[in-house]
């Protein structure tokens, strides 16, 4: 929409958010002298004319496809009640009214949701510091977000910095519940969704789970405050994190190995977090309310001078820490489309066979490997072929999915539905990757 345009008695004032299913604007309002504010998100569904031509590309006539869409968009819509379930907390993102408008003219609907307006977290933080005491602050009230979903059967399943509100009442907001679902409507065939850097190990296997990955998930985000803003097992900072870097410490965390203490966070603060994050989901807090609980006891004799983020030199006091957060967030989004592929998308639906569990120890240690000649390993994990997809995927303008440490037939699986095909396969031994 355009800035100045006017939507339902509210003008469209300026675009403040995108993301993969729709934009975010600021609008406002004026009623007998007072001035109201507000957000509009606007999602269209479907996207763009390739999400369109990938559906009809299935076989489908227009009448299928239709009902194809429309069914996206009840999904969508079916959220909207959830969120007016958990309205009246005030650390939850306000909804506040929704519309569905067919698009004249074209195939597709507008889904207009109209919500709080609130400040991202990191927007927040440009120009601002935080203290352990802040930090914990932070979690309490996300805590209170999760107290309140957790009674009313709600899983999140994607809590991360990007997700996370400053209202200006100065307190912290949970919102963006678009792929959160009812425990109830739930089984053990439960979809991978949320976000790769802060997902709970139970969730990335394909096990059941419940809310416990929330808790695990914010523990993930406290962590990373506490730690110069480091996730866990990443090189301490300055170092740069490269991508393989990335890759080790996600093996790392979801192979079960002990996670080490946030350098920056007291006693009280860091066994918080860190039994949060227990590999066990068993052996994590149980309830947002019992975490909350510890936070609060962790405020007495907390740190409320020095600040933890952002990192700044210790001789310049430069800022250190990119003001922009996180950049390289590995997303999965709630509509899985064949032969569609959402921008942020890195795990489509079933990755996993049931026989590729991530092996763990079982005490929480690091799982130990055979260092003897494994025998053949699968093509997916040669350099080779990894090198060779990303070149035909570069020439295609398109992004390789990643490989690593998949069997051989879900690796082909996973390279076929993203489009493309293995052409060469090559066989190696090694002294360090088990059999």
């Amino acid at each position: 929409m355009d800035e100045g345009s006017v939507w339902n008695g509210w003008r469209i004032d300026k675009l403040i958010g995108e993301g993969s299913f729709g934009k975010v604007y600021k609008i406002t309002k004026e009623d007998f002298g007072s001035r109201y504010e507000a957000a509009l998100k606007i999602i269209r569904i479907p996207q763009n004319k390739a999400q369109l031509q990938a559906v009809r590309n299935e076989g489908m006539d227009d009448e299928a496809v239709r009902k194809y869409f429309y069914g996206v968009v009840q999904g969508i819509t079916s959220e909207f009640a959830l969120l007016s379930e958990l309205s009246g907390n005030s650390n939850i993102v306000s909804y506040e009214d929704h519309t569905v408008e067919e698009i004249e003219g074209d195939f597709g609907w507008d889904i207009y949701l109209r919500m709080e307006l609130v400040t991202p977290l990191y927007e927040h933080l440009k120009d601002r510091t935080l203290t352990e005491k802040d930090v914990i602050c932070l979690g309490i009230d996300i805590c209170r977000a999760l107290d309140t979903c957790q009674k009313s059967k709600i899983i999140h399943r994607d809590i991360k910095p990007d997700n996370i509100f400053y209202s200006r009442q100065g307190t912290y907001k949970l919102g963006d519940f678009g792929i959160a679902r009812k425990l109830e409507k739930m089984d053990s065939n439960m979809t991978k969704v949320g976000t790769l850097s802060y997902m709970a190990p139970e969730v990335y296997k394909g096990e059941p789970y419940d809310s416990t990955a929330d808790i695990y998930s914010l523990g993930l985000l406290l962590y990373q405050f506490m730690n110069n803003n480091r996730r866990p097992f990443l090189p301490p900072f300055p170092e740069p994190v490269l991508y393989s870097d990335n890759e080790e410490a996600g093996i790392r965390r979801m192979s079960g190995e002990a996670v080490p203490a946030p350098c920056n966070a007291g006693k009280a603060f860091s066994n918080v977090i860190l039994k949060a994050l227990a590999y066990d989901r068993n052996e994590r807090y149980q309830s947002a309310a019992e975490m909350e609980k510890d936070l609060e006891e962790a405020l007495s004799g907390c740190d409320t001078e020095s600040v933890v983020f952002p990192y700044r030199d210790a001789e310049s006091g430069a800022r250190l820490i990119d003001d922009e957060g996180e950049t390289a967030d590995e997303t999965v989004t709630m509509f899985h489309l064949k032969g569609m592929k959402e921008p942020d998308e890195r795990i489509p639906e079933g990755i996993n066979e049931p026989d590729e569990k991530i092996p763990s120890a079982g005490d929480g240690s690091k799982p130990k490997v055979n260092h003897k000649r494994a025998g053949i390993i699968a093509a997916a994990l040669l350099a080779a072929i990894v090198i060779f997809v990303s070149l035909f995927y570069s020439y295609m303008n398109k992004e390789v999915p990643d490989l690593t440490g998949m069997k051989e037939k879900a690796g082909i699986e996973l390279l076929e539905r993203s489009g493309l095909k293995l052409s060469d396969t090559g066989y190696s031994f090694s002294d360090t990757v088990a059999k």
